[in-house]
């Protein structure tokens, strides 16, 4: 009866080793055709107003592809000769600079067509520098700033698109002794995305 019991055992234990040797072992590389991992680099400028005056900005930025329509990265951002507010230019004696960076993020609509439109959002942090030219004294203020956009975005080759955007650029209000100054604006940008799109 023991031996029966034993044997019966032993089969049931093969029969379940056994399929279980049969099942695919699931990793990442499985999956590989379904999540689908690549990257982009991009100069990028930016031709922007504020309320006071028109300047532009030029950065980049880097972000991984996914499945060719989702993205997310990081960014950064240098206006030339700074962004104008005004009381704070050079001919009142000023010098001012303007950067800002942070999370890149967007969707791509129908990648695989010439011509395709994204959904883009650029979010993180800025400063704004103020030199007194008379005083040579240089101060920084801190500010967040959001940049949704809409882009039509085309494909040169496998390894270039350009894209054209509109966008709206908000920038935290800064206080600067009694007064407080909007950098916020919209403008358009041209960015030249670099990497393995196919």
């Amino acid at each position: 009866m023991k031996t029966t019991g034993l044997l019966a055992f032993l089969i049931i234990l093969a029969s379940s080793l056994f399929a279980q040797e049969t099942q695919t072992y699931q990793t990442f590389k499985n999956h590989k055709q379904t999540i689908e991992i690549k990257g982009m680099g991009a100069p990028m400028i930016d031709f922007s107003g504020t309320v006071d005056a028109f300047t532009f900005l030029w950065g980049g930025g880097a972000a991984a592809i996914i499945n060719k329509n989702l993205y997310i990265g990081g960014f950064g951002y240098s206006a030339y000769n700074g962004l104008n507010p005004d009381g704070l230019t050079a001919e009142e004696d000023y010098e001012n600079y303007f950067d800002y960076g942070g999370i890149w993020a967007g969707y791509i609509f129908k990648p695989n067509e010439l011509i395709h439109p994204i959904f883009d959002i650029k979010a993180g942090w800025g400063n704004l520098a103020i030199d007194n030219l008379e005083t040579g004294i240089l101060v920084n203020f801190s500010t967040y700033v959001i940049k949704p956009s809409f882009e039509l975005e085309m494909n040169i080759n496998r390894y270039l698109k350009i894209g054209l955007d509109v966008h709206y650029r908000h920038v935290g209000k800064v206080e600067i002794l009694t007064s407080t100054y909007d950098l916020s604006g919209t403008g358009v940008g041209l960015s030249f995305k670099f990497g393995w799109f196919e």
